[in-house]
């Protein structure tokens, strides 16, 4: 029927016998049926009515979508009822959505639907009960609400699909110049064409880095072309082959789906429900809910994205995963991917937040974490307004641009070594680029008793024993510049035992069998510890530089400069200044190594320099010790020399 046609009562079609006067009352347009049903009678259409329609059929009864369009062209009432709405629900197709009836193929249905004709999906309350296997596919928006959610007691494969509708491309290698993929490339000219898309290069045979344990990591790499054929992002690597390239699209709506909601029950096992393979995708107000696993790790990943371009994943909740079972599941895994922001995550118990590889471009911002970052070659990270309460809270390698802004954390566990940012070893601590973190503050007042002296490290970057002389495949980098500015430790005026606040620790302690380089510049400023107590030690080690282990292949200079940092006077606690306390600057350098090091505005600093060529240069620093060989010279301006120890052969 088209939109025009009159219909008749359902009472005149199965009854030839009615006298005409039933037959006139019954003329009526379907589109004026639907508009005279108004917002209240739409509603009754595509809620409690038709999810009961199978019901009403089975007892004889007829609901009003069965009056007013028969019994045939279901199709044809579905896209009628779309139309009008301008979004489907579950419950136009059958669901019945009371968590024990299986509607999966309702809800296969209604995507199928909304997919073909581009309506957004709704659902306000009721419980789809899901079999975990089938494809549930999103290409169209989705809004949930009312409590609705999607409850599985088994997980096959990835069952929550965000699916293209755009036309990709999947390339080998003939058609491109390998020459041109060199690492820092900002434009490939035989890629240029494929102007605003996204690109995910992928080399199965080439090695890129063989992790400590003998695990290769295969070189890959995200990057955008813009519209004038440029690179949004250089190659982090460079390739003398690869096996596949990725191309699509870039500027397509950006689907969002608001509401999602996930309960896991049973025996369900190392799991990935959802996974986005979609540009320019929101996930809004997420939850998982658990019903009752049982299984030591239930979920591997609740989200995973690959070979995508700007996915969002915005206030996200969970329940605990598996009480103390597993240290971690985690929330976001990303692979080969560009443009992620996480925004408004919590930290949830047996939770780790993001995690993944080959990743660039990723935002974390308003979060409280316990575990963020990446194993490898991770790019281009952001930490905005991060609270945090676990050692190791970000790690991370990679390079690009690592930015940390006001991040907070508080320490509880006495015992726990603290690292905020941890570099992994077991990837050569590398960061082929820049650190840049201002606004850290460690609260740790609620520790009020220890048993020993406690290490808060700020950033780590240590290859210890644990890597030992392991060769990486290929030279390794340390940070090229580190910028550390405004770090405060706040401490409890009760604890007894030391506390030293440690900036930096760099370098190999071990010497790794793979050449490295060394930092180029390290930046340091206003360190600060506040306990109100003049009687404990606490003490400010501003770097420790890890250098007489494992010298650079090339001779290389590296310019530190050290202010505001603030020690106690050691006096206060009854020690002699010359014979007690944490070095503030500890260098261990080599004969390839040489130090350029500024120093100014800094109380009772305590300096020792081996192993290599420093120059050392001080402005208004009140010196507490000093040591260091012929190597080691040092100029004083407006300096002060209190009971100062002189060591070593300085000049």
């Amino acid at each position: 029927m088209n939109d025009k046609e009159e219909y008749k009562s359902s009472t005149d079609r199965n009854n030839a016998n009615k006298n005409e006067s039933s037959q006139g009352m019954a003329v009526m347009s379907r589109r004026k049926l639907l508009a005279s049903l108004g917002v209240a009678g739409l509603t009754a259409l595509t809620g409690s009515v038709w999810v009961n329609a199978g019901a009403s059929a089975q007892a004889g009864n007829r609901s009003v979508a069965d009056a007013v369009y028969g019994e045939q062209d279901v199709k044809k009432k579905q896209l009628l009822l779309a139309e009008s709405l301008q979004y489907v629900t579950y419950t136009m197709f059958g669901a019945v959505l009371d968590g024990l009836h299986n509607d999966t193929g309702a809800i296969v249905a209604a995507h199928q639907f909304a997919n073909a004709h581009g309506y957004e999906i709704r659902q306000c309350g009721g419980v789809a009960f899901v079999d975990g296997a089938t494809a549930i596919i999103w290409q169209v928006n989705a809004r949930y609400s009312g409590g609705f959610r999607f409850k599985v007691t088994h997980l096959s494969g990835k069952p929550f699909q965000v699916l293209p509708e755009y036309e990709q491309y999947e390339l080998d290698q003939s058609p491109f110049q390998i020459s041109e993929f060199y690492k820092y490339a900002t434009r490939i000219p035989s890629l240029a064409r494929y102007r605003n898309h996204f690109v995910g290069i992928v080399a199965l045979e080439e090695t890129d880095l063989i992790r400590t344990g003998g695990a290769p990591q295969r070189k890959r790499c995200a990057t955008v072309v813009n519209e004038e054929g440029d690179l949004v992002y250089p190659l982090i690597t460079g390739f003398n082959s690869f096996s596949s390239i990725r191309i699509s699209p870039i500027n397509v709506p950006r689907v969002t789906i608001e509401g999602f909601a996930l309960e896991v029950s049973g025996a369900v096992s190392r799991a990935t429900p959802v996974s986005i393979q979609r540009n320019r995708v929101t996930f809004l107000s997420p939850r998982y809910i658990d019903g009752g696993t049982t299984q030591e790790v239930p979920i591997q990943s609740l989200f995973s994205c690959e070979f995508v371009y700007d996915f969002q994943l915005i206030d996200p909740v969970c329940d605990k995963v598996g009480g103390n079972r597993i240290p971690y599941s985690y929330m976001l895994n990303y692979w080969t991917s560009a443009k992620i922001l996480i925004q408004g995550v919590k930290s949830f118990a047996g939770w780790a937040q993001t995690d993944g590889n080959y990743t660039r471009d990723v935002v974390h911002r308003d979060c409280v974490i316990d575990r963020a970052g990446g194993h490898f070659a991770c790019w281009d990270f952001t930490f905005d307004n991060i609270s945090t309460s676990r050692s190791r809270a970000i790690e991370i390698t990679g390079g690009g641009r690592l930015t940390i802004r006001n991040l907070k954390t508080t320490v509880n566990d006495a015992y726990e070594p603290i690292n905020i940012l941890q570099l992994r070893g077991d990837y050569a601590c590398e960061w082929d680029g820049e650190i840049d973190m201002e606004g850290v503050t460690i609260d740790a007042r609620s520790i009020t008793s220890a048993t020993q002296d406690k290490m808060v490290n700020v950033i780590s970057a240590i290859t210890d024993s644990s890597v030992g002389t392991h060769h990486f495949g290929r030279q390794t980098y340390l940070p090229k510049c580190i910028a550390m500015k405004n770090i405060t430790l706040m401490l409890n005026p009760v604890l007894q035992k030391r506390v030293t606040l440690r900036a930096l620790a760099i370098g190999h302690i071990t010497a790794i069998g793979s050449p490295t380089v060394y930092p180029e510049q390290i930046v340091i400023e206003h360190l600060n510890i506040i306990d109100s107590r003049a009687e404990v030690g606490h003490a400010i080690k501003a770097v420790e530089l890890f250098g007489g282990q494992k010298m650079p292949d090339q001779k290389q200079s590296c310019r530190l400069s050290i202010s505001g940092v603030h020690n106690k006077d050691p006096r206060e606690y009854g020690a002699n200044p010359a014979t007690v306390g944490m070095d503030t600057v500890d260098l261990k350098t080599n004969d390839n190594l040489l130090l350029n090091v500024a120093l100014s505005d800094c109380d009772w600093l305590r300096m020792k320099v081996a192993g290599g060529d420093a120059e050392v240069n001080a402005t208004g620093v009140r010196f507490a010790y000093l040591n260091g060989d012929e190597a080691c010279r040092v100029q004083a301006y407006d300096c002060r020399f209190a009971s100062t120890r002189m060591a070593g052969h300085l000049n």
